[in-house]
């Protein structure tokens, strides 16, 4: 169950798990594919784990956006 203020993720990937966690959890691989074509994606912080914060940006555009919050689970299930 989920409520307003939670993002669930569900997609399938065609990558071994330990790629796929590794994509969203080290900088260096989220920096590469996160936000639209045509934009840097920029971090600020990626604190992977539990109390942990992110904090990124999307630029350059027209309406740049960003994207921040608190982790509470991180599993590499």
């Amino acid at each position: 169950m989920t409520d307003d203020k939670t993002l669930v993720i569900d997609r399938v990937f065609h990558a071994s798990p330990e790629r796929v966690f590794a994509a969203f959890t080290e900088t260096s691989h989220l920096a590469k594919w996160d936000g639209p074509e045509g934009m840097a994606t920029e971090i600020f912080s990626n604190e992977v784990s539990p109390g942990g914060s992110y904090e990124l940006a999307e630029r350059p555009g027209a309406l740049p956006g960003s994207l921040n919050g608190l982790v509470q689970r991180c599993e590499a299930s």
